[in-house]
Order: structure tokens, then C-alpha cells, then sequence
């Protein structure tokens, strides 16, 4: 036979029916025919010879037909994939041809198709390879294996393969723009090509998001406090604490000023009132109470809280939401500032809205002895109150 057609190679499609396929060039042995399976995810799959498919008989000097068995498992070609069959002979001469014998053109024909036939093989092969263009010569190598190791594909200023450290992110295409900023120098480099201000430059820098609105002096989302000094205080019209007091440490010494809440079987109470930021979340709130003594003693004490929100236009005769106590001890002597754990969670009452006004009333616990360990004989001095509140946005926009 003759090799007349430079194919050796088809691709076919699966519609999930045809089992039939011509192969569309010659092939001296079936071995010499390579059968690979693709399927919709793009794997590829070698098939063999007699699991998967039958080949007819080869040398004929036509195209063989590829039939695909379909019992007892069916390996018919489904939609989305495709199916390739490639002439790939072995690069081996096995013909012999006797010293001064007999010469058959049967066998000589063979053994050149066959040369033919694996000439092809490798410019299929070659075909699927990236080369250098017909103009250019003397093509560069790869680096060594121990050289590109880990590294990708790149090309020096002379478009001579080199290895070069990167991530995966690298290999995305970039606009041109994108590209001019990858070859510039550096960070800085980079942002007085944006034109970037010099608090712009900080903010690109920052090692994290917190960083970065320290730089902007943003305000963070999340978990706040605000101070409420007793001075800001007054005691409530019933069963009121003792008014705003300036107790002296010592001349030229930090002067307290405390409200004083005595000791026995009236909850003295005072007021104080917070207009939330918007930004607050409008859920619930904590405290810890600050305070002292006017003696030395070691007994505890109970402070309570408890709060409601009134909207605009509404009523400010409303009850207060449930008290949340928290307790402690005296450490030491008169005048020691003590502050307690923060408490559990406060919750106001009244449906609190963005613009609420809050009224909180704190107190003294001392009707629950049992329960919360107020017993301590002397009054207690409320310096003030921290209250911790939560955001969830930047500014009140």
C-alpha cells in the first residue's frame, strides 16, 4: 500500500449513540493506534484494545473502523465529550531482510510506509509543540530541572526562556495598564504612579484593616465604651441617693467627686440619660461600676442597672427595663478606687430606635443581702459608671 494522506490523527464528538468510527487513515498493526477518551471535565483516559473498543483488521491499506463495545459496560461517547484516535507506531525497524535472498516489494513497501507512518507520528507531535518563529535561530534551552524546580515560565529582555519565582495569582492576564505598574520599581513607585497622597501611600502600606483606619482615624465597628462620672448624675426624686459630693484626699491630690449611697433597707437610686450615637446597634449594653469607701472594710456591695428608651413624641412616664447587678468587695481602706467585673448584658426597655434618649437608673442592691452579697455597713461612693455598647457602622451618616 501507499501513505497518501499526511492524517493520523481525527477527533470526534459524542452525542451519546454513535459507536462507529473510521479512522480515517491506515495503519499497518492495531498496535500502532492509540484510542483517548475526554470527558466533559477535560480528563483524558487511555482505552484499551478489546475493553472498550474493537478495531477492524489492519494492513488492509484502507481507513479501520473503530467500533465501541457497549456490553456488558457501555462505553458509548456521551454528549460533551470527544473521542481521539491517533496513528502512533513505535519508532522501531522490525523488518529482516535475508542476505542474498530473496526481495520481496511486498515487504519493502511495508517498511517504508512504516518509516512514513512514524515520521508523521512525530510531526503530530511536534504540531501540538510551542516553537520559536521560522525568522529566528539558535533557540535558547530551559534552565536545568534543579533551576526551574517550583518556578514558572518566564523570558529575559532577549525573549530567552528563564525561571522565575512567582504565585498563581501571576499567571492572570493583565491589561496593559496593570502591566506598566508590575514593571515599576516597588510599592512607592507604584502609588506615585496613581498619584497617591501621602496618607494614601499609609493606607496602602497598613498591615492589616485596623492599621489602615488608624491611619485614616476611622472609627472601627464593634465594641465602645462611654464614661459616665457621677457628676453627671443626680439622684432620683424617690429614694434618691445623697447629692453630688467633693470628697478631698489630700490638699494639691485628685479630688473625688462621689454620689453616696447608704447602706440598709432603701434602694437608693440616681439617674443619668444617653443619647446613643446612630452607629450604636441598638441592642443591649454592660457596665462596670467605679466607686469607694468612706472606711476600711473588706464587705461588698451591689450596684444595679437598669435603662429605657423613649423615641421622639412618646412619654417619658415609662417603667425601666430589668435590672442587671453586679457586686464587690472592699480591698482595702477609705478611698481606694474600686471598679467591678463588667456586667451581663443590659437590655433596654421601650423598643430602641436610631435618635432614643435612654434613661438609666443605677442603684444600690441592698434589699437583696441573700442574694447578691450587699453587707457592707458603710455607705458607698459611686465615682461613676462605664457603659459598653456596640456599633455597627463607621459614622452616624
Amino acid at each position: 500500500m501507499t501513505v497518501s494522506s499526511t492524517t493520523s490523527k481525527v477527533v470526534y464528538n459524542g452525542d451519546d449513540q454513535t459507536t462507529e468510527f473510521s479512522t480515517e487513515f491506515e495503519y499497518l498493526a492495531k498496535a500502532d493506534v492509540t484510542v483517548t477518551f475526554t470527558d466533559a471535565n477535560g480528563t483524558e483516559t487511555t482505552w484499551t484494545e478489546g475493553t472498550q473498543y474493537t478495531l477492524s483488521d489492519a494492513g488492509t491499506g484502507e481507513a479501520g473502523t473503530l467500533t465501541v463495545i457497549t456490553t456488558p459496560t457501555d462505553y458509548t461517547p456521551a454528549s460533551d465529550t470527544k473521542l481521539t484516535i491517533l496513528r502512533a507506531p513505535s519508532a522501531t525497524q522490525d523488518t529482516d531482510l535475508s542476505l542474498g535472498g530473496n526481495l520481496s516489494t511486498t515487504v519493502l513497501e511495508q517498511t517504508y510506509d512504516r518509516n512514513i507512518m512514524v515520521v508523521q507520528r512525530a510531526l503530530e507531535e511536534l504540531d501540538r509543540a510551542p516553537k520559536y518563529p521560522v525568522t529566528e535561530s539558535g533557540a535558547a534551552d530551559l534552565p536545568a530541572s534543579t533551576t526551574r524546580a517550583n518556578m514558572f515560565l518566564a523570558f529575559d529582555t532577549n525573549g530567552n526562556p528563564i525561571a522565575a519565582a512567582g504565585t498563581s495569582a501571576d499567571l492572570a492576564p493583565v491589561s496593559s495598564f496593570m502591566n506598566d505598574m508590575l514593571n515599576l520599581g516597588g510599592a512607592d513607585a507604584v502609588l506615585d504612579h496613581l498619584e497617591a497622597t501621602t496618607i494614601g501611600k499609609d493606607v496602602f502600606a497598613a498591615a492589616n484593616a485596623d492599621a489602615a483606619l488608624d491611619t485614616v482615624g476611622g472609627i472601627k465597628q464593634g465594641k465602645h465604651t462611654i464614661w459616665i462620672p457621677a457628676a453627671a448624675m443626680r439622684p432620683t426624686v424617690t429614694d434618691g441617693c445623697a447629692a453630688l459630693t467633693d470628697v478631698e484626699t489630700t490638699a494639691g491630690k485628685p479630688d473625688l467627686q462621689v454620689l453616696d449611697f447608704d447602706a440598709g433597707a432603701t434602694e437608693e437610686a440616681a439617674q443619668f440619660q444617653v443619647a446613643f450615637p446612630d452607629s450604636w446597634d441598638e441592642g443591649t449594653v454592660t457596665f462596670q461600676a467605679f466607686w469607694t469607701t468612706t472606711a476600711t472594710g473588706t464587705t461588698g456591695v451591689a450596684w444595679g442597672l437598669q435603662c429605657v428608651a423613649v423615641s421622639d413624641g412618646d412619654t417619658a412616664d415609662v417603667n425601666f427595663g430589668t435590672a442587671v447587678v453586679v457586686t464587690d468587695d472592699a480591698q482595702s481602706a477609705a478611698e481606694d478606687v474600686l471598679v467591678t467585673v463588667e456586667s451581663a448584658a443590659v437590655t433596654i426597655d421601650g423598643t430602641p430606635a436610631a435618635g432614643d434618649l435612654c434613661f438609666f437608673r443605677v442603684f444600690r442592691d441592698t434589699d437583696d443581702v441573700n442574694d447578691v452579697n450587699d453587707d457592707m455597713a458603710e455607705d458607698a461612693r459611686l465615682i461613676g459608671v462605664k457603659l459598653f455598647y456596640t456599633i455597627d457602622a463607621r459614622d452616624d451618616a
